[in-house]
């Protein structure tokens, strides 16, 4: 994705109707950070610049994972952005993840949409190996090159 200051972008929703639950490399609230939102107090938000500055207006390659969608759940996701980990800001995990059952790519709800470029997109039923995340930057850094710049 290639996201500007403070832009809202969502990769990714859930419901048909509320903001949550979804995916935001730049969330609509507490600093455009990115956020995994299962539900009301079932999420984590990620520093949007540490290490890996997300809103420069550069193309980053990011790889959001959650392996479940319980507040256990929750305390394991990650990002990680360019082959970094990046840093937790806060987590709240005292609810479950809520109903998913919509999904809407570039959308969260009928509220929020992706104002950032994506170039290339997957989405995977279980938690891929870092491993496996990088081979899938590798890959979509051949495929995009030429037209997207990865770092």
């Amino acid at each position: 994705m290639k996201l500007s200051v403070d832009v809202v972008s969502p990769v990714l929703g859930w419901h048909s109707s509320a903001q949550f639950p979804g995916v935001f490399p730049a969330a609509p609230f507490n600093a455009r950070r990115p956020l995994i939102w299962l539900a009301s107090n079932c999420f984590r938000y990620f520093e949007k610049d540490n290490p890996v500055d997300t809103q420069d207006n550069d193309w980053h390659f990011f790889s959001f994972t959650c392996p479940g969608n319980t507040a256990a759940n929750i305390v394991n996701s990650a990002l990680r952005i360019d082959g970094q980990d990046q840093v937790v800001n806060s987590t709240t995990s005292t609810q479950d993840g809520g109903t998913k059952d919509a999904c809407r790519i570039g959308a969260a709800g009928t509220v929020y949409f992706a104002e950032g470029e994506t170039a290339f997109f997957a989405l995977h039923d279980r938690v891929l190996s870092i491993g496996e995340q990088d081979a899938m930057r590798d890959f979509a850094k051949k495929e995009l090159a030429g037209r997207v710049a990865l770092p």
